[in-house]
């Protein structure tokens, strides 16, 4: 099977983030992995939505992956090509920033791991609990892995 319109953006992507070959991979037809420092997030946004025509953020995946958090962004252009950015952060300090401006969209996904997993994104408000109910209490983030996996008490519950 020829992959060429998804090796010619991996080499782009390659050539013009100066990455190791390893952190940008062709998994298989139209799906395409970057994994990026967490310093050089935003100029390769700008970079794949202004000069390789990603247009669209299809969602976000936030993961406990142990000792970090990675957020992994996936963008779709026209000709169906996804392409999934990666970076990371300590979890001891999931500080993140924000690509609404250049995915107005993001908003919701970004308030969604702020919620779920204890994440900071820069840019956004942070007081929406979105997801999760009205009353969830401060701190608590049950897509962590280390969370206490009781159902905390939700104050207001039940009240019209």
């Amino acid at each position: 099977m020829m992959l060429e319109r998804e090796e010619a953006v991996r080499r782009q992507l390659i050539e013009w983030l100066g990455c190791p070959e390893d952190k940008c991979r062709v998994q298989r037809a139209r799906r395409i992995w970057l994994e990026v420092a967490k310093e050089d997030f935003i100029k390769v946004v700008d970079f794949i939505a202004n000069t390789l025509k990603f247009g669209m953020l299809c969602t976000i995946t936030g993961l406990d992956a142990g000792e970090e958090i990675q957020m992994i962004y996936h963008f779709a252009r026209d000709d169906g090509i996804v392409l999934n950015v990666k970076q990371s952060a300590p979890k001891s300090d999931p500080v993140f920033e924000t690509v609404t401006g250049h995915y107005q969209g993001a908003t919701l996904y970004e308030i969604e791991t702020m919620n779920l997993l204890g994440t900071s994104v820069k840019g956004i408000p942070d007081d929406i609990r979105y997801p999760l109910p009205d009353g969830w209490p401060e701190g608590q983030h049950p897509l962590r892995k280390d969370w206490n996996r009781e159902v905390p008490e939700i104050k207001g519950e039940g009240e019209c």
